[in-house]
């Protein structure tokens, strides 16, 4: 996926998820469809390009103004301490592979909103 294809699925995220809450499985289908990947059949060299797309993305949502949390007690936002492209990668990976081999929940390792986004309604 060239750079374009990164800018116009940052473009569709600055869009469309200013004012929602976006959790990484979105990332992860919007990713995989641009790269023509079917997350539940890839092999080993698809999850790596996955992986890399997810990261090359994720990197530039940071860099535009979205903040990785996780939902606490009474759908809170809770900001992760680090906000860093690289850390936030690397808690990702961690929490992933705390699922030992079995297919995440996702929705449970990380969330994404803008910083001017309004918060989350029940």
């Amino acid at each position: 996926m060239n750079q374009e294809n990164y800018d116009s699925l940052l473009a569709h995220f600055l869009r469309y998820r200013q004012n929602e809450d976006c959790e990484l499985w979105i990332v992860i289908d919007y990713v995989a469809k641009a790269l023509d990947i079917n997350v539940k059949k890839m092999t080993i060299e698809q999850g790596e390009e996955l992986w890399a797309g997810l990261t090359k993305l994720i990197t530039m949502m940071l860099q535009n103004g979205f903040v990785a949390f996780d939902f606490v007690k009474d759908f809170q936002r809770q900001p992760w301490a680090e906000q860093d492209p690289k850390q936030v990668m690397t808690k990702i990976r961690n929490k992933w592979v705390d699922y030992k081999g079995e297919f995440p929940n996702v929705g449970f390792i990380v969330w994404f909103y803008r910083k001017n986004a309004k918060p989350h309604k029940q």
